[in-house]
């Protein structure tokens, strides 16, 4: 028997792709799952070259799509692939995704959306509850998920740490932005676009390196993000530009001028990247000043601040113009608006 349909066949990069199957593989070459191949269990998955032995009832509450599976396999015909007297389903799941799934499925292991999961198996919940459509399992994921995605600009730096969603398993910036796109979570994309773009342009061309695993985004998912990179760039200087040449109404201090706002601007230029939602450490940047770098000597910039006023007002026009960046985030990455995304997304686990 072959895998049905899903909601969604693309693989994300280091996934197995659908047509990376195990169809020629023969029998002799297949081994059983240690602890999913149920002695008394009347279906196979056969995924990678492991089998799992399990029991279609009980998936059947879970999942339609394996409802169907079992209602198939109660009248197979005569050339029908038979392994230990079951009917064999052969996935192009990982096999190691497989069995998190089917724990988790079967009540052999607790997934918690509140408790620290490592990525590998929250992804492979996410992914499979959506292609088999369980769906208490896919809302669970997704809420573990939500704690580490801001989706409202007063959240940036205000989620929980990676630590303690995911314990010491991390994701990757890309293969947070290749589970949402493969498991049609548009809601969570801005901001998984927007850490992948701070990766750099050198590992958004030439991918990157985790777990010493190379990972890498999609074509489209590349092309996306290096535009975004480009204007997320742009946007982080002209923040930095404008609030520097900007001057407070109530000025009260004459080293205020033109001389120093300039010397001000050419440290702006200095280590500009995709960033434009962190707040710019002005002084921080005074601190690493380095006048080698210049043409022209300048005065050191750390004997040099802005009076009160002009502080103040640099810290509402960064604020100001960080807020609108975020609100443009998803139109920059060609998504629809944040009010849209939110009522898709509300609309997308109220029927799932």
């Amino acid at each position: 028997m072959t895998e049905p349909s899903s909601p969604d066949s693309r693989s994300p990069p280091g996934k197995r792709s659908p047509t990376d199957t195990n169809e020629h593989q023969p029998p002799g070459d297949w081994k059983h799952h240690p602890e999913l191949y149920m002695p008394d269990g009347t279906m196979l998955f056969l995924a990678d070259n492991t089998l799992f032995r399990v029991y279609p009832g009980l998936l059947s509450k879970h999942s339609e799509v394996f409802r169907g599976m079992a209602s198939l396999s109660e009248c197979q015909p005569p050339d029908s692939e038979i392994y230990d007297g079951c009917p064999v389903v052969r996935l192009t799941d990982d096999a190691e995704d497989l069995a998190f799934f089917l724990s988790a499925t079967m009540g052999l292991q607790s997934f918690h959306c509140h408790q620290p999961t490592s990525f590998q198996f929250a992804a492979a919940i996410l992914r499979l509850a959506t292609k088999y459509m369980v769906a208490p399992l896919r809302r669970q994921a997704i809420e573990h998920f939500s704690r580490i995605i801001p989706t409202r600009f007063d959240e940036i730096g205000n989620k929980e740490c990676y630590k303690q969603v995911f314990g010491d398993d991390p994701p990757h910036p890309f293969a947070l932005v290749s589970l949402f796109r493969e498991c049609q979570i548009p809601y969570f994309l801005p901001w998984a676009f927007y850490l992948a773009c701070n990766q750099g342009f050198e590992k958004l061309v030439g991918g990157a390196s985790h777990n010493d695993k190379p990972i890498h985004l999609s074509e489209a998912d590349r092309c996306i993000a290096l535009l975004s990179w480009k204007k997320l760039r742009d946007a982080t200087l002209h923040i930095r530009r404008t609030t520097v040449m900007s001057r407070a109404t109530h000025c009260k201090q004459g080293a205020c001028n033109d001389s120093l706002r300039m010397c001000w601007l050419d440290t702006a230029f200095h280590g500009v990247r995709s960033d434009a939602m962190e707040q710019w450490k002005l002084f921080s940047l005074l601190a690493r000043y380095d006048e080698s770098t210049v043409g022209t000597p300048l005065p050191n910039l750390r004997e040099i601040t802005p009076c009160s006023s002009c502080v103040i007002s640099w810290s509402i026009l960064e604020q100001n113009g960080r807020v609108v960046i975020w609100t443009m985030l998803p139109q920059t990455l060609g998504l629809p608006n944040w009010e849209e995304l939110r009522q898709e997304h509300a609309r997308s686990i109220a029927t799932t």
